[in-house]
């Protein structure tokens, strides 16, 4: 998530999380201003597109500042969003690779871009 005065920009790598029992798009931006409970995503709105590229350069240069990166084999979910049931039965299933291990993000001692 990356925040520019007003906006707000987050950004969901895979399947995407859920808020309501329904997928989060890829790209969400919000007017946090005039939208403060984050019900309008203005993303895919032309009228923002220059904010929403401020917004993502800044994230790159943050990911590339302190080593975080978007793992192709992400952890799996524990529980399903929906049901709340336990979708995995053995920790060996659910463990893939946490967001900066492959870049070695842990050794890296720095704040990002500010």
């Amino acid at each position: 998530m990356v925040r520019l005065s007003i906006q707000k920009r987050i950004a969901f790598f895979g399947e995407g999380l859920q808020r309501n029992d329904s997928p989060r798009p890829a790209i969400e931006l919000y007017d946090t201003k005039n939208d403060p409970h984050q019900l309008k995503n203005l993303a895919d709105d032309p009228v923002h597109a220059n904010t929403r590229s401020q917004l993502a350069a800044i994230l790159d240069k943050w990911m590339d500042e302190t080593a975080d990166s978007v793992p192709d084999n992400l952890s799996k979910d524990l529980f399903d969003r929906e049901t709340g049931n336990r979708i995995v039965k053995r920790a060996a299933d659910y463990r893939g690779v946490t967001p900066g291990e492959d870049r070695g993000a842990a050794n890296v001692n720095t704040p990002g871009p500010r």
